[in-house]
Formats: structure tokens, sequence, C-alpha cells
């Protein structure tokens, strides 16, 4: 799924039990991280062994990190994936320095989303859900948040997939939420940038507590399958007001 690629053709025994494994996983949220802009379109022959296309398509901030991964030149057919990438690279130009390390960029990226944008439930539910809405309208809700982050992420060198998974409320009841994984120096961890800008707002403070965290801190609030990757460090981040001048590594 991280090759956004179009078609993927799969050779198996038998149709009932492609059905059962990917029954599995769309229940633990596997395949809803890969930037798609609607349901996987399944196409199989009734043959033994069977072989199945799966047909994906992307939304903007995927067209674009489609291209990045086959080095491919940023220019598209599509306008949204244009202003989109216009955009992040100016947020980039803003917010990042070259000699930046990969965790003071993380920082840097991590904090302008949250000081530039506010979670919202009264917009177009489908739109709060893309980075676009996050880093062009400047509201987003939990997808949009992860979406925005990877996207600049990965336009900043820095690996980066988003875990479909649930989180409790303040009521204790889980609900449907989205996060990262970023690797940095080699090493996973969790960042949930969502869980990290105060509600209601508050302009340019920006927590960094659910940042670069464990999967044993995070399973204190958040649940996810085990399919994903595994984040055994916990190296929460120490705010800090000076990036450039940080001894952070």
């Amino acid at each position: 799924l991280y090759n956004f690629d179009s078609d993927i053709y799969i050779s198996i025994e038998k149709y009932d039990l492609f059905s059962q494994y990917w029954s599995e996983l769309a229940n633990d949220g596997a395949l809803h991280s890969a930037y798609e802009t609607s349901e996987v379109k399944v196409e199989y022959d009734n043959k033994t062994p069977c072989t199945i296309r799966l047909m994906f398509e992307y939304n903007a901030a995927g067209q674009i990190l489609r291209a990045l991964k086959n080095g491919e030149p940023m220019q598209f057919k599509d306008s949204n994936a244009t202003l989109l990438y216009e955009k992040a690279e100016d947020i980039l130009g803003e917010a990042t320095a070259p000699d930046m390390t990969d965790t003071q960029k993380e920082i840097a990226i991590h904090d302008y989303i949250i000081q530039n944008t506010k979670y919202s439930t009264d917009s177009n539910q489908e739109r709060l859900a893309t980075a676009e809405s996050v880093l062009l309208d400047g509201i987003g809700q939990c997808q949009g948040y992860s979406e925005a982050f990877g996207l600049l992420l990965e336009l900043s060198g820095i690996s980066t997939r988003i875990v479909s998974g649930s989180a409790a409320g303040s009521d204790g009841i889980y609900v449907a939420h989205a996060w990262n994984q970023v690797q940095i120096d080699k090493v996973w961890y969790n960042a949930d940038i969502t869980w990290d800008d105060p509600v209601p707002d508050t302009g340019d403070y920006a927590s960094r507590t659910y940042m670069n965290r464990s999967d044993d801190f995070m399973r204190a609030d958040h649940k996810w399958s085990d399919l994903f990757q595994t984040c055994e460090v916990d190296f929460p981040i120490i705010p800090t007001e000076d990036l450039a001048s940080s001894d952070i590594s």
C-alpha cells in the first residue's frame, strides 16, 4: 500500500480464502492507511488458483507521495494535488531548515500543524479527513491531521505510516481514531498529533505529550491491530523554544 500502486495482483487457492483474509485485514483497520479516496475495487476470476486484482485510487496527498516514492516529477493532472504540493513546499520552507536533524524537522512540522489547525466537526466530514483540509483550510479531524503530518514528513525525507485504530474519549468510550508512526534514526515511534492539539484551540501552544511514544505508552488510551509496525522505544520530546539550537539528536 505504501508504494501507492494503482493495481495489485494476488494469486491464491480460492476466492473464499482471500475473502477471509480480506475481512480480517479490514476489521483490523489495516486497509485504511494509504490515502485512499474510496473503497478498494476487487476483480477476480472464478478459477483455482484464483487471480485477484485490487484497484486503488488515491487522494491529493496520496498522488504526491506516489510521485515521491517513484521518483517522478511533481506534476499532476489533478489540480488539487498541485495546489496541495505547492502549499506543502511553502510550509516546509517556512518551518524547517536543511541543517535540522530529523527530530528537529519532525518537531517543527508537528508544531506548525498544531499552531495553524483547529480540530473541527462542523464542516464537510470527507474534506476534514484530508491533508488538504488541514494545510489549506486550517481545520481537520484525526485522519486529516495524520495525512498532513505524514505528507510533510515524507517530503522531508522522514518515513511515516498512518495507523487506523481507536482511542478513548473523556467518557472512556473508544471511538475510531487515526495517528502516525514515524521513523527517526531507524527507530519507529507512535505520534498522535491530533491529541497534541488541545480543544478548545489554544493558539500557538503545542503539546508534545503524544509525540514519539512507545506502544506501551499508547496502550493506556489507544487500541490498534498488531499488524502495524511495533514501536518498542519511548522517546518523549522535551519542549524547547529554539529548535535550531536545541541539543536534541
